[in-house]
């Protein structure tokens, strides 16, 4: 059983902090995304946060300098497109993003360093 077990231990905590990465992934890509819809429904300029809740501590989130806003149609006001917001596992190489690539604030999750490098490109 102990054998068993160093065998299956690394791969659990891989796989724990893989979810914990695709959660805050999730959780940012969704406040932007509400950060648009209100700026839509209540027709003024809106950012989504840069300090969002229930976000593990083992996931860093880094914002670019100019942070991104949303005009009264939900187009993007002011930042640049493609905007990227990069989420790192601080225990691991693992590594999300999620990029606004359009000004009109199509948005998506790049689920690895390369997927994010694409994203940011095009």
């Amino acid at each position: 059983v102990g054998v068993l077990a160093a065998i299956a231990a690394p791969s659990w905590a891989a796989f724990v902090q893989q979810q914990k990465l695709s959660k805050a992934a999730d959780r940012v890509y969704w406040e932007v995304m509400g950060a648009q819809s209100t700026a839509k429904k209540e027709k003024f300029t809106k950012s989504p946060p840069t300090t969002i809740q229930d976000i593990d501590s083992s996931v860093t989130v880094t914002y670019p300098a100019t942070m991104i806003q949303f005009d009264y149609r939900g187009a993007v006001k002011t930042g640049a497109v493609p905007y990227r917001i990069n989420l790192s596992a601080t225990d691991s190489s693992k590594q999300k993003c999620v990029v606004v690539m359009t000004i009109l604030g199509a948005a998506k999750i790049g689920n690895d360093a390369a997927e994010c490098d694409a994203l940011s490109a095009s």
